[in-house]
């Protein structure tokens, strides 16, 4: 990404509990909690990963430079919102450049989190779009430590396509697998296609640029 994001984004907060809380991005105790132990025994199929088969994910890497959209809480409506509705709504703390944050309802409910996402076409244009958090490993993506992904799914998009990277539901174990195949897997329902992968910016990508792509290149 080379365009600064220079916008903010609203979350609607209407009808949410009063448990509702927010969970920066670079603080990964809650969602890496969730991966648990399955990510750490967790072995996908090799020619389904990102950059196999000459497939590659719809990665969107985070600058150092970019701000991303920013979740910012609505306290009610003007006439008639009072001094305590405006002071009562939970703040809203900044992150670091090139990250962002998830936005959970309680302690048990991190399936069920927000996450702003920047705005593009893929997005935009997806009909029933969903966003899970998964470990750059998991998906291939390969980065020298160990980061958090915002994979975004369109549920409406099952149409198979062997360029594409899909959802799919692992027949055994009802699990979703990510990734791509040259052909339908038989017994494997696609779930939705993965239409937008965020990649946050990390502090060793911060080094002097060469000018040579091939060093300079992230991933």
């Amino acid at each position: 990404m080379t365009r600064t994001l220079r916008f903010g984004i609203l979350a609607l907060a209407f009808g949410l509990s009063e448990g509702f809380r927010l969970v920066p991005q670079p603080r990964r105790a809650l969602s890496l909690a969730a991966l648990g132990a399955y990510s750490q025994n967790y072995k996908p199929v090799p020619e389904g990963l990102h950059g196999t088969g000459s497939r590659f994910l719809p990665l969107q890497q985070m600058q150092g430079s970019d701000y991303l959209p920013r979740i910012v809480r609505i306290c009610g409506t003007y006439p008639g919102l009072s001094v305590d509705e405006l002071t009562a709504a939970e703040g809203v703390p900044p992150v670091e450049n090139g990250n962002w944050v998830y936005d959970f309802m309680g302690e048990e409910a991190s399936a069920m989190g927000v996450v702003a996402i920047p705005g593009c076409r893929a997005v935009n244009e997806a009909k029933d779009p969903v966003a899970l958090i998964a470990s750059a490993k998991s998906l291939g993506v390969q980065l020298l430590e160990e980061a958090e992904c915002v994979v975004v799914v369109d549920r409406q998009d099952v149409e198979f396509d062997s360029r594409k990277f899909y959802a799919f539901s692992a027949p055994d174990s009802g699990l979703i697998s990510i990734c791509w195949r040259p052909q339908p897997p038989a017994g494997w329902p696609i779930v939705g296609r993965v239409v937008y992968v965020m990649v946050p910016f990390l502090q060793y990508m911060a080094a002097s640029k060469t000018g040579f792509v091939e060093i300079d290149d992230d991933m």
